[in-house]
């Protein structure tokens, strides 16, 4: 009987001494940890993209306004200058952007004013033209606790007077 219990023991100690099949485990707990995390850079990574993208959109609009700038406020050729911009980059984003133009007057004494009127006491007036380019970004995988779709915006501002 003695016999038995010390065989039995080697062999169990045998295999608590044994590290065949260690670097399986920790690879196989390994992998899926960085794959999500692949994944979410990834996902993360077009999301960013988009944003850039649509940042570069609205400063092709401005540039094009500096050029050609809106009479009456029809800005509707700036407008289409940041679709082009965005069609020459991601023609595939061209179907959901939204593109707002807005014209913004202010007196040089840093109150806000009406664009057709003068400003008080001789104040030389500024103008400003911004443009927002956003859209709904969906991410490859939903993830918990966030609301999806995320608006991105880029946004670019100048002044013209």
């Amino acid at each position: 009987m003695k016999l038995a219990k010390c065989v039995g023991r080697n062999r169990f100690d045998q295999m608590l001494r044994d590290r065949s099949g260690v670097a399986a485990i920790e690879f196989g707990i390994f992998i899926p940890i960085l794959l999500i995390g692949v994944i979410i850079a990834a996902d993360l990574g077009t999301g960013i993209l988009q944003h850039i993208e649509l940042t570069g959109a609205a400063r092709a609009a401005t540039q094009f306004a500096q050029v050609k700038r809106p009479i009456q406020q029809d800005f509707g050729l700036i407008e289409e200058a940041a679709l082009d911009a965005l069609s020459e980059t991601d023609p595939e984003m061209l179907g959901t952007v939204t593109v707002v133009t807005s014209l913004a007057c202010e007196c040089s004494g840093g109150s806000a004013g009406q664009c057709n009127e003068a400003c008080p006491d001789g104040e030389f007036r500024e103008t400003y033209l911004t443009i927002q380019v956003s859209q709904d970004w969906n991410p490859l995988v939903p993830y918990p606790l966030v609301d999806w779709p995320i608006q991105l915006t880029g946004e670019s501002t100048m002044r013209f007077q």
